[in-house]
């Protein structure tokens, strides 16, 4: 799966993305990790995009991803999210779907690498 959830500790998941992503793997992973029984502790995620060789979805896709994502904004409106890319069009995404968020107040920032985003949430715990 090109998607991998890393459990980091008990707030923090890397989320490893490799090869091609789809829409559909963004939403399968996205049931998967809100239905983990620590889903509701979560406090950061590192949304790791730089092994990413093809994105495949479109922009009105996003919609319904971020809809999905609305419930565990209300629920858990704590996460910031720390995203790991250098590609403009997948920033482009990312941005989209925080846009279309309907509820919940995610803080996002962008980084060059793992260890950037791995420091800024060590400075904020």
């Amino acid at each position: 799966m090109p998607i991998e959830n890393i459990w980091m500790d008990r707030r923090t998941v890397h989320q490893k993305y490799t090869g091609t992503v789809t829409i559909e793997q963004l939403y399968e992973n996205t049931v998967h990790l809100q239905g983990h029984p620590d889903a509701d502790d979560i406090r950061y995620i590192i949304s790791d995009w730089l092994d990413v060789e093809h994105i495949d979805i479109d922009p009105e896709e996003i919609q319904k991803l971020a809809a999905i994502n609305t419930g565990a904004a209300i629920t858990n409106p704590n996460i910031e999210i720390a995203y790991v890319m250098n590609d403009e069009s997948a920033q482009a995404l990312a941005q989209l779907f925080h846009l279309d968020i309907q509820a919940g107040e995610w803080q996002v920032t962008f980084f060059n690498s793992v260890a950037e985003a791995e420091q800024a949430i060590k400075k904020q715990s």
